[in-house]
């Protein structure tokens, strides 16, 4: 006679709770506890609100308690949710390892490689080494987008995003960070605004002037450093156009809307082609440190590591050359 192997579920010993659970409404809870929403968690996931809440329910019968304490004004992860979040985020990122360990087996390395950035970075480097991964790894994809550094810390310490580019934030322990550039922000205002032909512009013409603003922290952000120059309730009370995007910022000031801080990489053309001034050259707004940003904790694929080994290579080499 052979020999069987007995089984929990053939030996009529309980399952487990995780042999039990349906690992898709694990992923619904995880957008949902992440989004701090029903319905944000539902776009994320391009579902219907009743379809997520449903899922919600049936995780929570599943498992036999309460994971989100809600009502109309009200989305509060209870103490178990809580917790299984943590799990969760952490199994995802395990999870993560079998795409490495799948890759390595392939003779042509495949991957997408998802990467938030604040607007307007100027950095050769970067641009190079996207160019030579996509030669020599065509099977290799980017996602990238645009958001504020704050968005982006927080996406990599949910593990929703591998990389980060944004202004640095020294402190964070969780997250490493490799200098991309300096910027340098001025003030700045196009052919059709007032203070382009004045041969006397003084810090007080330019606060007299309407500000083109950008609306919440960016790559050129400088809300904070154009309080310390003019106070919060000039900010608040003098602007007349604002975005969260450089170029579209740029775009306001070139169309007369107002004077602006801006990059100066990005203003050089403009200038040369007499579309823009650089209002008191004497006066640099702030020095911005753009950096490549990652958490510790992340489990990199083995497309994410090569985007990493070769960043780190070729701004280690530049930085060689400076010196």
């Amino acid at each position: 006679m052979g020999f069987r192997q007995t089984s929990a579920s053939n030996s009529g010993e309980p399952r487990s709770v995780s042999e039990r659970m349906d690992w898709n409404l694990l992923k619904t809870f995880c957008a949902v506890a992440t989004e701090k929403s029903i319905s944000r968690g539902a776009e994320k996931l391009h579902l219907s609100q009743p379809a997520v809440s449903q899922a919600i329910k049936r995780l929570e019968e599943q498992l036999g308690c309460t994971l989100i304490d809600r009502d109309s004004h009200r989305f509060e992860l209870t103490d178990t949710g809580s917790s299984l979040f943590r799990v969760s985020l952490a199994a995802r990122q395990s999870i993560r390892e079998i795409d490495s360990i799948v890759d390595k087996t392939r003779s042509n390395v495949k991957g997408s490689i998802r990467l938030l950035t604040v607007s307007g970075v100027n950095c050769p480097e970067y641009d190079n080494v996207l160019r030579g991964i996509h030669e020599d790894h065509p099977g290799i994809t980017f996602s990238i987008e645009v958001a504020s550094t704050q968005e982006i810390i927080s996406a990599l310490h949910r593990n929703d995003s591998t990389f980060g580019i944004g202004i640095s934030q020294p402190g964070d322990i969780d997250i490493n960070q490799l200098t991309l550039s300096r910027e340098q922000s001025f003030f700045y205002c196009s052919n059709l605004h007032p203070l382009f032909n004045d041969n006397d512009v003084t810090p007080d013409k330019i606060k007299s002037s309407k500000l083109v603003s950008f609306s919440g922290e960016s790559l050129g952000g400088t809300l904070s450093k154009l309080s310390e120059h003019y106070g919060s309730n000039y900010i608040r009370h003098n602007i007349s156009a604002s975005s969260a995007n450089t170029g579209e910022v740029l775009r306001l000031v070139l169309a007369g809307l107002g004077v602006s801080s801006l990059p100066e990489h990005l203003c050089r053309e403009y200038e040369e082609r007499g579309l823009l001034r650089k209002l008191m050259p004497e006066m640099n707004v702030c020095e911005v440190l753009i950096v490549l940003m990652w958490s510790v904790h992340q489990v990199r694929t083995q497309a994410e590591d090569i985007f990493l080994k070769r960043m780190q290579a070729a701004l280690s080499a530049s930085q060689k050359l400076d010196q």
